[in-house]
């Protein structure tokens, strides 16, 4: 059996039982919605093993906030990412979902996962009510230097998993990021 056979065997099993909970509404539709999620996991794990260019290496990176039950990344930290703006120092609080590395782990990638329909434009503030990915490029440079002084933070994105989201990636780069602070 092949690890993406494996991988959807285990989520139709982990469907099947949220099923249970009896919480998931009328059978019909919950067979729609339960089909089209396995549809999006086999879709999403076949672009994850083709991807060459980073792979995975760090997963929910938290910062500024108490350790939960959850598994937590080794860098993840209470202190929050100070972010300077000016005379102005901002203390942020998140939770980073993915950190890529290069394969020479000298470069490194953010990942937001969502789930809905695509959206925002390649390196764009959108007036300033996109700054997510921005901020998370620079959290992540700060925390991941203190281990990696080497390591360079180059992008931040969205990945919209899901067919909805046409399995998308839109990003903010530290290079587009730097020219704007100029």
């Amino acid at each position: 059996e092949t690890d993406g056979k494996k991988l959807l065997s285990m989520a139709g099993r982990c469907l099947e039982d949220f099923e249970k909970t009896g919480v998931t509404g009328f059978p019909a539709l919950w067979e729609l919605e339960s089909s089209g999620i396995l549809e999006d996991l086999g879709v999403f794990f076949d672009l994850e093993l083709e991807e060459e260019e980073f792979l995975p290496a760090y997963f929910e990176l938290r910062f500024g906030m108490e350790e939960s039950e959850e598994k937590d990344s080794a860098f993840s930290t209470r202190e929050p990412a100070i972010i300077r703006a000016g005379k102005h120092a901002l203390r942020l609080r998140g939770r980073i979902d993915r950190i890529d590395l290069s394969p020479g782990r000298n470069v490194a990638r953010v990942v937001d996962y969502k789930s809905g329909r695509k959206y925002g434009k390649e390196n764009d503030l959108e007036g300033g009510t996109r700054l997510q990915l921005p901020l998370y490029l620079l959290a992540a440079q700060q925390l991941l230097e203190k281990k990696n002084r080497n390591l360079v933070v180059a992008r931040a994105e969205y990945y919209f998993m899901t067919d909805r989201g046409r399995f998308a990636r839109v990003g903010f780069d530290a290079e587009a990021l730097a020219a704007m602070q100029k």
